[in-house]
């Protein structure tokens, strides 16, 4: 299997558009993240016919071959060590793309949101359900099981209280 992989990574380098159009290679959980000197020398379609790349990406000044969780650990070590690059190149780069005062304000609220997103949206789901089925005369809005679904959907948003 590892003689494979060293395959696989070599064809993923050369449709990238070969070891000198790249200028560094990072991953997360699913992808490898090139930054290449120039996109266009990026083979998209060859990438994406082979069988370990579910897709390509190209997105924040990146070039993101998608090829999952258990793939992207190996291939990136063997890319590394073809690519000859050293793996202090690990940190993100900094994209090629200029980004505006809004682009980056919306970073900023993304990253202030996304660590309470799933919560906030459980609170809407409950709060939303509660709604509809009150409205539908499911519940009773003085009963018991919609007053702890108030408070459950309520808790998240509630920090202190003064009585």
């Amino acid at each position: 299997m590892a003689k494979n992989q060293a395959d696989l990574v070599r064809t993923i380098i050369e449709n990238v558009g070969g070891k000198d159009n790249v200028i560094s290679l990072t991953h997360c959980m699913t992808r490898l993240r090139f930054v290449l000197k120039d996109d266009h020398l990026a083979n998209k379609k060859a990438l994406t016919d082979l069988d370990e790349v579910m897709t390509v990406v190209q997105a924040g000044g990146q070039y993101q071959v998608v090829v999952g969780e258990k793939l992207v650990v190996p291939l990136y070590d063997l890319a590394m060590s073809q690519l000859q690059l050293a793996s202090g190149d690990k940190e993100e780069p900094v994209a090629k793309e200029s980004t505006g005062i809004v682009s980056k304000v919306m970073d900023s609220i993304s990253g202030v949101l996304s660590p309470i997103l799933m919560v906030l949206a459980a609170a809407g789901l409950v709060k939303g359900l509660m709604s509809f089925f009150s409205s539908l005369g499911w519940i009773d809005t003085d009963s018991g099981l919609y007053m702890i679904l108030y408070a459950l959907g309520d808790g998240f948003f509630i920090t202190s209280q003064s009585y």
